[in-house]
């Protein structure tokens, strides 16, 4: 038998599962021998998103991970109760998928059970969203987490109704503590707990605070709390004082909580005051928008933007332009900048950034539609609905993995960002993968809509008569290879850092190939320079790239997220991967793309003239890598991903399905 069984109960939390149990077996292998005295336990309390799947694959690459999936909800404390039934560990540690194992964990619960406690208690730390972490000290007298305590497990089965009373714990953890007598205190960090918004914590069990503070007045009332030992009691009052009082401020709290209130807002005017100088122009119109924001929403006002104002493209636009025909009784206004404005197409509604009109589209708006995130300022209102459709499928690390990477991490504010994601109410992935890395590193309530890419819809419905006109509108000559060139970002050069040189692998190409070179939207310097070599074309300011992964017979990327897209075409990829292991180390990736590539991999100028002159890109090795790519990752690229979200975003009216 073992002595442990490590447990997780897990209902929507797809995003953060394949970590948490990394965490745990990757303990086992340090085990040797003693690995048998741990059995790990999945209990999928039905999850209605690609939970099954991701355990199925799991367990099928580690016979240690046993997987249960109840066949239908029951909430995670009655989900933890059953899960008692198929255990056979003299303990029993149920770790929340959420969060993780620090190294050494595992062997030194297994060493402190050696002497018998049934009821043991670990010292945690709490991760910020910033990657900083904060040590807590468990209590002697026990904690009011199930996370933080390994319980003899006829202990749990003799407490099991209060086992079953529900993810806040207060009744559980307690009534574990009081009915052991004595709690022991392992002295040493052993969980990690992720920082995560309440809400997506609470999406397991709703319960309120009230509900929350009603429990700890029943267990200060319990008889045996009289009885406990002295460590026990202490530590139940202390724990109980901070719910008890939130949830029922006396007269005095409030009052001071509304003292604040003003006085923080007081401060913020004092500020505004005082920087009015500098800020003339703005204060009015800050003015302007907190007033427009008190009067009613326009149901059918949709502001679309996309990459910062700064084009009309993207998801953004291939939503728009189908919501024109599907949903015709919306009125679409495109957020722009200044300088920009000669991107936009004649006749499609546009306000300037930072102008009244912007401020009052934003705050009368019901739908907000962007590929990235809209500026810090914006307020999002009580019925307002808030669409991120994403720019890209991710290899690189994104979001909150990128306190991980050294330049990734000096960039952002993590803070801010969670703040913006709590806006989201519907996320677009193109595919599975990418559903399960959003909903990690952008943690949040949104639904995420797994509905491929719509600006990808075109790739998928486009003929030959439409290739053979954007062809000619670059000037492509028939016959010709056109190879598209599509470098990414790399945040830690300070500009652009050029990979290989156009001109170069141009000739090396021949005049039956023609280059077009498309270098990353962050940066302004041109990568062909003023005067391109022949059978190089510049088309970094093509305005819709769609155009020219149609153009393009062969693709040709590093580490861009463009390689997702341009394999819906069905076309070569061939990956150029010159600096592959300071990529990997410097920014991240979520997967081995040498191992998994869409195509061929060459390291060096010459391998990728080779590549492309001989053919090889053709060959059916590139096409067995690139169908299991497309199988991946392009499943669901069938030209009506932008009716999908139409459809699920504004479903035709009554009157009109009839």
């Amino acid at each position: 038998m073992p002595r442990l069984s490590i447990v997780l109960v897990t209902y929507r939390e797809q995003g953060f599962l394949r970590r948490c149990l990394t965490s745990v077996t990757g303990q086992l292998d340090l085990l040797g021998d003693r690995a048998a005295d741990v059995e790990v336990l999945v209990v999928d309390d039905a999850s209605p998103d690609h939970t099954p799947e991701i355990l199925t694959e799991v367990a099928a690459g580690d016979s240690r991970v046993r997987v249960h999936r109840d066949a239908r909800r029951f909430g995670a404390g009655e989900a933890r109760a059953a899960s008692l039934d198929l255990v056979t560990g003299d303990h029993v540690w149920f770790v929340e998928p959420t969060d993780l194992l620090p190294e050494g964990a595992v062997a030194a619960v297994l060493g402190a059970l050696e002497a018998g406690p049934k009821v043991l208690v670990v010292d945690h730390a709490v991760r910020a969203y910033d990657a900083s972490v904060r040590t807590v000290p468990a209590p002697d007298g026990g904690t009011p987490h199930l996370w933080d305590t390994v319980v003899a497990t006829d202990l749990a089965r003799a407490e099991r109704a209060a086992l079953a009373g529900g993810a806040w714990e207060v009744r559980t953890a307690w009534r574990l503590a009081l009915a052991a007598g004595a709690v022991t205190r392992l002295g040493q960090v052993a969980y990690v707990r992720r920082a995560l918004p309440a809400a997506v914590r609470r999406r397991s069990d709703g319960r309120s605070a009230r509900e929350v503070a009603a429990a700890y007045q029943e267990l200060l009332g319990d008889p045996d709390l009289a009885r406990a030992d002295a460590e026990v009691r202490r530590a139940v009052v202390a724990a109980a004082a901070p719910p008890v009082k939130a949830a029922k401020p006396d007269p005095k709290v409030r009052a001071r909580r509304r003292a604040g209130r003003l006085a923080r807002q007081l401060r913020r005017d004092v500020r505004d005051w005082r920087t009015m100088p500098r800020k003339a122009t703005r204060w009015p119109t800050k003015a302007y928008y907190r007033a427009q924001r008190r009067l009613p929403l326009e149901e059918d006002l949709v502001v679309y933007a996309a990459y910062w104002g700064t084009a009309y493209s993207c998801n953004p636009r291939a939503i728009y332009e189908r919501a024109r025909v599907l949903a015709p009784w919306l009125r679409g206004v495109w957020v722009v900048d200044a300088d920009k404005q000669d991107r936009v197409p004649a006749g499609v509604p546009t306000v300037v950034t930072g102008t009244r009109d912007y401020y009052r589209a934003m705050a009368r708006a019901t739908y907000l539609v962007n590929n990235v995130n809209f500026a810090n300022d914006v307020v999002k209102r009580p019925g307002q609905v808030h669409l991120q459709t994403h720019h890209g499928t991710p290899l690189k690390t994104m979001g909150l993995d990128l306190v991980d990477a050294e330049f990734g991490r000096k960039r952002m504010n993590f803070d801010r960002l969670m703040k913006r994601v709590a806006r989201w109410d519907f996320s677009i992935s193109q595919n599975a993968f990418t559903t399960e890395q959003w909903e990690r590193v952008y943690p949040g309530t949104y639904e995420s809509l797994e509905t491929g890419y719509p600006r990808n819809d075109v790739l998928a419905t486009a003929t030959d008569e439409q290739v053979a006109t954007i062809r000619a509108g670059l000037g492509i000559e028939p016959g010709k290879t056109a190879v598209l060139y599509t470098p990414t970002h790399r945040e830690y050069h300070t500009g652009f850092v050029p990979q290989l040189d156009p001109a170069r692998l141009a000739k090396a190409l021949g005049p039956d190939h023609v280059l077009l070179m498309r270098a990353h939207y962050f940066y302004d310097e041109s990568p062909v320079g003023d005067s391109p070599a022949p059978g190089v074309v510049d088309v970094a300011d093509h305005p819709r790239i769609e155009d020219l992964y149609l153009a393009a017979d062969v693709l040709v990327t590093d580490y861009s997220s463009v390689m997702f897209d341009y394999a819906v075409l069905d076309r070569p990829v061939v990956i150029y991967a010159s600096d592959w292991e300071e990529y990997r180390t410097l920014r991240g990736t979520y997967f081995d793309l040498l191992a998994e590539p869409p195509g061929h991999v060459v390291t060096t100028e010459d391998g990728l003239a080779e590549v492309l002159t001989s053919r090889r890109a053709w060959d059916d090795v590139s096409t067995a890598h690139r169908q299991a790519f497309r199988a991946r990752f392009c499943s669901l690229e069938d030209g009506t991903a932008s009716e999908r979200v139409v459809r699920r975003l504004w479903p035709a009216p009554v009157e009109e399905s009839r």
